[in-house]
């Protein structure tokens, strides 16, 4: 040991290499002058040349936690932040990231091809083939008009009375044009209608008439939801035996939207015997309705036009 290490006095005497150690670190720790800097590197050397046990004691220092961002809105939970990168983002990682979070280890379903057509739900055309007519009111054939959608060969009844219609929205669209009709004619008498409609002549008219009524409730149509209603109960009415009532439920079911169809496209005057698949295509014209265009006179009367052309402005 040399005379600098014997001038700092019996400090040293008795002291082990750990005890030692900790004096020196502790003197490392405070404020110390160039010149006991060097005093302290020369001990150190003489008591462990090539600081071979200083490494065994040495432990790594702590280091300070990183202040936390101060957040100015919500922020991602300590499992989904990562670290910033600052030279420019990881595109990869978060790649990675993504499709890990959405995977599962247990079951792995591949992503649908991007090369496959569409998949969309087709509505049957019909419900199956010995209930095939799509007439769920039975109405008849007209004289000398061919509905939209109507078959103009086949049918079913004596002379093929009872036609056929290409798809269930056009069977049900001829109820509603059918009774659109007969409010105007019976003022919303719904016995009056279905008297006309179901006449005793054929039907239970009576058992038909309290069966419609007590679906929609009274004896009055006063709007266009009551239609709907009386609509629906003509189908239930007419079908409730077939299959145990499963083609009623065919007929009206939200799942196909059937009813909801018949009733938007039964304010249209569309040309006669057009097809179901032109009308879903957009490939028709609907034809203007007939009317008597009203002009005001003098005193506030409306008085109706009495030639049969709509006049034209002068």
């Amino acid at each position: 040991m040399s005379d600098k290490t014997n001038s700092l006095g019996p400090v040293y005497s008795g002291m082990n290499q750990e005890e030692l150690m900790g004096l020196i670190n502790q003197a490392r720790a405070s404020t110390a002058s160039p010149e006991q800097q060097e005093t302290a590197r020369r001990i150190d050397e003489e008591l462990d040349p090539g600081g071979v046990m200083r490494s065994r004691f040495q432990r790594p220092a702590p280091t300070a936690p990183a202040p936390a961002p101060v957040s100015k809105g919500l922020t991602a939970t300590p499992q989904v932040q990562a670290q910033e990168d600052t030279s420019m983002l990881n595109l990869n990682s978060i790649k990675n990231y993504l499709s890990n979070l959405f995977s599962s280890s247990t079951t792995s379903t591949p992503p649908p091809s991007t090369d496959a057509p569409e998949q969309r739900a087709v509505r049957p055309s019909r419900y199956s083939e010995k209930y095939s007519a799509n007439n769920p009111g039975n109405v008849e054939r007209l004289k000398n008009d061919l509905r939209a959608g109507e078959n103009k060969e086949g049918g079913y009844g004596d002379n093929n009375r009872f036609p056929t219609f290409d798809h269930p929205v056009m069977g049900l669209r001829a109820i509603f044009m059918d009774m659109n009709k007969k409010v105007t004619r019976h003022d919303g008498n719904l016995k009056k209608m279905i008297s006309e409609y179901a006449p005793k002549t054929e039907n239970k008219t009576k058992k038909y008439y309290d069966f419609v009524k007590n679906k929609l409730g009274k004896e009055k149509i006063n709007s266009k939801p009551d239609i709907r209603k009386v609509v629906e109960a003509i189908v239930e009415y007419e079908n409730k035996e077939i299959d145990d009532g499963k083609l009623v439920n065919f007929y009206l079911s939200p799942q196909y939207g059937f009813i909801d169809e018949a009733e938007q496209l039964a304010k249209l005057n569309l040309p006669e015997g057009l097809s179901y698949e032109r009308i879903a295509a957009g490939d028709y014209s609907v034809i203007p309705k007939k009317r008597q265009v009203a002009q005001r006179a003098s005193g506030g009367r409306i008085a109706k036009n009495p030639n049969p052309y709509t006049p034209k402005a002068i």
